[in-house]
């Protein structure tokens, strides 16, 4: 699990966890599939993974510059 914040998300925006998996599986380790291997080939490891993230807020995302007005007129 990776958790983040950044401040230009605004001060209403908490912590936000994004899911993270890895898993690896040391083929050479294996006595029974070790034979089958190359001879050049002394470690073999199969790796997969997954993970997600979030969008990187703009740079100006926090900043409340502008606020709109409603202006009656006669």
């Amino acid at each position: 699990m990776r958790v983040d914040n950044n401040s230009s998300f605004g001060s209403q925006v908490s912590w936000v966890t994004y899911p993270k998996l890895s898993v690896a599986y040391v083929v050479s380790e294996e006595p029974r599939l070790r034979e089958y291997l190359p001879g050049f080939i002394d470690n073999l490891r199969l790796r997969a993974a997954y993970g997600a993230s979030g969008q990187q807020p703009g740079v100006t995302t926090a900043l409340r510059t502008l606020s709109p007005v409603a202006v009656r007129t006669a």
